[in-house]
């Protein structure tokens, strides 16, 4: 039997109107118009690594954030957890899966600039400006493990139990405390601040300078020596590889002149947000993290 034109159009309608929810969802291409076009934009759920590709981040959860005051450094804690240094007020806390704990507390006028974990358990941290190094083995009981001199500790370092290295500013000096008592003085960079400290692979520290972005060794055994003199003002951070290569962050003034006063002045209100999706595995919409 022969099918009349009227039906055969209503079955043509019914076949566009089934197959529209399936092109909306299908996938879709864009490419910039030139370099600065992507540098422009803004990146989302997405990571792009030094060839340009473009990969799905990894998700990203926000374990714990103070609800005032400024973090001045994290640590590792044993792989479980992470130490925060915080001012506004001076404070320390222990942030893991079950959730944070406040180990120390000062008043508004200072500062925990450093912090570093110690393997027994407990922790080191730095108080500015009074120059100070503490140590708490348990929550609320910390202790006075060295007096520096100086008005800021801007960074430590726990080569291994025992001998922890300290990284200060006005003065800028490296200090070695072997045990307690009166920190040795192995580097003295007058009003160049050391802002970052890192252990050496064989020994020593690696330390940055915060006014005219020195990289200097300083073995445990010998005298320091400039490794690396950067263009940028200051070395903010230091990390070592397993091969014993040192990596530093560049800070660059965007005046081009040296930094100001170190007073350590918390940042005016910034807000950042991360944001990563993953491919749903049931067809369903994607679930976002933020």
């Amino acid at each position: 039997m022969r099918q009349r034109p009227a039906l055969k159009l209503l079955a043509a309608l019914a076949l566009a109107v089934a197959a529209a929810p399936a092109a909306a969802v299908g996938v879709r291409s864009w490419s910039p118009a030139s370099a600065e076009a992507m540098r422009a934009g803004t990146v989302e759920g997405t990571s792009i690594d030094a060839a340009g590709t473009i990969r799905l981040a990894p998700p990203i959860d926000t374990v714990w954030g103070p609800e005032t005051g400024v973090v001045w450094a994290v640590a590792d804690a044993s792989g479980t957890a992470a130490w925060v240094a915080l001012s506004d007020p001076a404070r320390v806390v222990r942030v893991g899966a079950d959730g944070a704990t406040e180990w120390y507390r000062g008043d508004a006028d200072t500062w925990v600039t450093a912090v570093v974990a110690d393997p027994r358990g407990g922790v080191y941290f730095g108080l500015s400006p009074s120059g100070r190094v503490m140590h708490a083995a348990v929550a609320g009981e910390p202790t006075v493990v060295a007096e520096t001199g100086a008005q800021y500790v801007w960074s430590l370092a726990l080569e291994r139990p025992g001998t922890l290295w300290i990284a200060t500013g006005t003065p800028g000096r490296v200090l070695r405390l072997d045990g307690k008592g009166v920190p040795d003085s192995l580097y003295e960079a007058g009003d160049d601040p050391v802002r970052s400290l890192a252990v050496a692979a064989d020994g020593g520290v690696w330390a940055g300078t915060g006014r005219e972005g020195r990289i200097l060794r300083i073995p445990r055994q010998g005298p320091p020596f400039v490794r690396f003199d950067a263009g940028e003002d200051e070395i903010a951070a230091l990390a070592v590889a397993a091969d014993g290569a040192a990596y530093a962050l560049g800070v660059r003034d965007s005046g081009g002149a040296a930094r100001p006063a170190e007073r350590p002045e918390a940042p005016g209100s910034t807000t950042v947000t991360v944001t990563a999706s993953a491919p749903p595995s049931d067809g369903g919409e994607a679930t976002r993290a933020t």
